[in-house]
């Protein structure tokens, strides 16, 4: 279970907005049912309608501590097509990996991802860590 909350912010030109996303879990397929807890405090500057930085700080618990820092920019190349780059930053019990992709946005809510990412997954833990080889891919994705 999980969730994304606006702490402040109104993503206007030359603004400053933070969000928390948290997430709780189980290891379902294994042998002990462990739980998990992954939280990431998504902190984004808009310099204007086309480019905006992210700096989020993300902290997880499974048997271990686990956090990083992921560095991102947003660039909209036009109105539709946006280049991302994400680069994570292991501090304890993670590692180092990268994400660049190409999004089309079809509206507010409706997006597809071009990417090519080391990076183990875009949920929760598997951002913290580097898979061993390079995933290119499409990510389909609806906000609600």
């Amino acid at each position: 279970i999980g969730g994304k909350v606006l702490l402040f912010g109104n993503n206007s030109n030359k603004s400053f907005n933070g969000a928390l996303r948290l997430s709780l879990g189980r290891k379902v397929f294994s042998d002990n049912w462990n739980g998990y807890f992954f939280s990431e405090l998504m902190n984004s500057y808009r310099l204007n309608d086309n480019l905006s930085f992210q700096l989020n700080p993300k902290l997880a618990n499974a048997n271990e501590i686990i956090s990083g820092i992921g560095i991102s920019a947003d660039f909209k190349i036009t109105e539709n097509f946006t280049f991302k780059a994400e680069h994570n930053i292991a501090i304890e019990n993670a590692e180092n990996n990268n994400t660049i992709a190409i999004r089309r946005s079809f509206n507010e809510s409706k997006f597809i991802d071009i990417y090519s990412s080391d990076a183990y997954s875009f949920i929760d833990m598997g951002q913290l860590q580097r898979s061993s080889t390079q995933k290119y891919g499409l990510r389909f994705g609806i906000i609600f």
